[in-house]
């Protein structure tokens, strides 16, 4: 889920959470503007691609180039899936970003990171926060 961070404003105001699916509203940046949205997922994760409900508006995946550095951050998933993208193999990390350069012509998007999450020694699908 997204949990904060990023570079920029909402729209709004809304809370981070709302970029989630199963939200009420979905997000925009403040006054349509950019968008930059951070995700710790408390722990290193397996993440398989990322689902997006506006696939009108290009957006970015970043992860950072070292799980200890988070002022260098690498552009991944090139492949476009539905307005998601798919990251072939799955990537391992603990952070991740979504980034738009804009969010003009929505009133809230929708995008979440989909993979396994790590639970004790066990993979279990990673499920979005309601």
């Amino acid at each position: 889920p997204a949990t904060g961070g990023g570079n920029g404003l909402t729209g709004w105001k809304r809370a981070v959470e709302q970029l989630n699916y199963g939200s009420t509203f979905g997000l925009i940046g403040h006054y349509w503007r950019a968008l930059d949205i951070l995700t710790d997922f408390g722990d290193v994760a397996t993440v398989t691609g990322v689902r997006c409900d506006f696939p009108d508006i290009p957006f970015k995946v970043l992860m950072p180039n070292s799980q200890n550095n988070l002022f260098d951050w690498d552009e991944v998933g090139d492949v476009v899936m539905n307005g998601g993208k798919a990251f072939s193999p799955p990537l391992r990390t603990r952070y991740a970003r979504l980034v738009w350069e804009h969010t003009n012509g929505t009133n809230g998007i929708h995008c979440q990171f989909v993979g396994y999450g790590l639970q004790g020694q066990e993979e279990t699908p990673y499920v979005p926060v309601p």
